[in-house]
């Protein structure tokens, strides 16, 4: 079983889970929740990984939201190739330092056509997020001076819409607001029930929050903290302290959804007005104290705070809010091939990583295991039928060495149907045509009881698909083989009576004849 690490590093804390792909399907092995202010964020992921003892196959982290800038754009076509290659120089104008420092990651969100247009002559729209690359060189630098090397370089908008994809709370059509409300920033994402739409940070988390109840009360950065967790924002009259506190938080709420409005504003005048079905909350600033009701409230549309963790096996309870956990949990489904965005600004991933080859190991050892059980059976099998073989040979063996040993003549067809019975086992093995050769022997004694017929010898011969009978003896004329022959004929599943030769005996007294009967 491989194990993957979403590492999710925040402006306040590092947010991680252990998830492990098993046969009942992701459990999730570990939460991580590690607050590093006032460190800095080098220092805080050093210590992360110092305190790390549980072992990984592979690392999955993603930039943030403020670190991509986000467009969408019409295309006249589909292809993927042409348009990453033509990609940079439709957003040329967009970027005022220009696009060549920038690398782009794009997918497809809508198309449409006007009356009488062709297929070909479709517009498509795609959500382009573009990353400078100097960026993504000081991330990725930052874990590879810690000996880290990251599978993927995911990105914030991504991972929480894979999240909330893979979770179970986005069964019906409509269109989905996702607010994940980080420590320093918010991330805004617009989706349908197939397709992130778009996507906007902006520069106000929940330390702002923090912030205004600090001014207004005239209280720390830490007390402030305390007394936002503990009480939160509620239009219910109470003491004059909680009321100061709900006109700061008031204040500040009405500035995120300001910027809320800002972002549907942006995405409509692109895309046309859409009704939004829902509003789910994520993230830790989304944990305060009435902030679904306030923003119910304010937007005038349903808000549910989501849960990143159904539908996944939960090896330990979360240590706090499964809001926190969202981008993380994305971060590790990808790393499990799990996601319906596949992006990836990591350009100089190892491939063939210690993930890659414990699968290989396990697939390979599965294999080897079916195919020594495999081996093991056929191996009982053959000997069964080995064995079987052997003992019918030695029986075969036996009993033809007793019958060779008496070597008795016999005489009429009743004493050679008494000597078969007495060896129904043996002949029993050559029974196996549709009609017996026993059963027409016995047939034969009682049809022809009335030809004095004298046997020299029988032979029983069983073929593929068919057994036949041939008798040689003596009968007293030519008219006594007439008569044997038509009984033989009325042999139940007899179909062909065949005279191999027949001829007088040397003293003229009787006459000799050879009849095969097939069956």
């Amino acid at each position: 079983m491989s194990r993957v690490l979403g590492l999710d590093i925040g402006a306040s804390a590092i947010k991680a889970v252990l998830i492990e792909d098993s046969l009942k399907g992701e459990s999730v092995k570990k939460f991580y929740h590690y607050p590093y202010r006032p460190k800095e964020r080098e220092e805080a992921i050093a210590s992360f990984f110092d305190d790390l003892e549980e072992e990984y196959d592979r690392l999955v982290v993603s930039l943030k939201g403020y670190e991509g800038s986000v467009r969408l754009i019409d295309l006249p076509f589909s292809d993927v190739k042409k348009v990453k290659q033509v990609l940079p120089f439709e957003l040329e104008d967009e970027f005022a330092e220009g696009t060549e420092d920038r690398d782009f990651r794009f997918h497809k969100i809508l198309e449409s056509s006007k009356s009488g247009e062709t297929t070909e002559s479709k517009e498509h729209t795609y959500l382009c997020i573009g990353v400078k690359n100097g960026v993504k060189e000081e991330y990725l630098g930052v874990l590879q001076k810690l000996k880290r090397k990251p599978y993927l370089l995911d990105y914030d908008a991504y991972a929480n819409f894979n999240c909330f994809f893979e979770s179970e709370d986005h069964k019906k059509e409509g269109i989905y607001l996702l607010i994940d409300i980080g420590a320093r920033s918010t991330g805004i994402n617009i989706m349908n029930e197939t397709e992130l739409l778009y996507t906007r940070s902006v520069f106000f988390g929940g330390n702002d929050f923090t912030k205004a109840v600090s001014q207004q009360l005239n209280l720390d950065f830490d007390a402030a903290e305390e007394l936002k967790k503990n009480y939160g924002i509620s239009n219910e009259e109470s003491e004059s302290k909680n009321l100061q506190m709900d006109d700061a938080l008031s204040k500040s709420l009405d500035y995120l959804i300001r910027e809320i409005q800002l972002t549907l504003g942006s995405f409509y005048s692109k895309m046309g007005y859409m009704d939004i079905s829902c509003v789910y909350l994520f993230g830790g600033g989304s944990t305060l104290i009435g902030l679904k009701e306030y923003l119910n409230q304010m937007l005038d549309l349903p808000v549910v705070e989501a849960n990143p963790v159904r539908g996944l096996i939960l090896d330990e309870e979360v240590p706090t809010s499964p809001l926190l956990y969202s981008i993380s949990i994305g971060l590790a489904l990808r790393g499990l091939g799990i996601g319906k965005l596949k992006h990836n600004f990591n350009d100089k991933f190892l491939q063939f990583d210690s993930y890659v080859q414990r699968q290989w190991i396990w697939h390979l050892g599965t294999v080897c295991i079916s195919l020594f059980i495999y081996l093991c059976l056929s191996g009982i099998e053959l000997g069964f039928v080995y064995y079987k073989q052997m003992s019918l040979d030695s029986q075969y063996v036996q009993e033809t060495k007793k019958i060779m040993k008496n070597n008795k003549s016999f005489k009429s067809l009743g004493a050679l149907q008494k000597k078969i019975l007495e060896r129904k086992k043996l002949l029993g093995r050559f029974a196996d045509s549709e009609i017996s050769p026993m059963w027409a022997i016995q047939e034969i004694s009682q049809s022809v009881g009335s030809i004095k017929v004298e046997l020299n010898s029988v032979y029983l011969i069983n073929e593929e698909n068919s057994a036949s009978i041939t008798f040689r003896g003596t009968v007293p004329a030519a008219q006594d083989l007439i008569q044997l022959e038509k009984s033989l004929k009325k042999i139940t599943g007899a179909k062909k009576v065949e005279r191999v030769s027949s001829r007088p005996t040397n003293d003229r007294t009787r006459y000799y004849f050879e009849e095969k009967i097939h069956l």
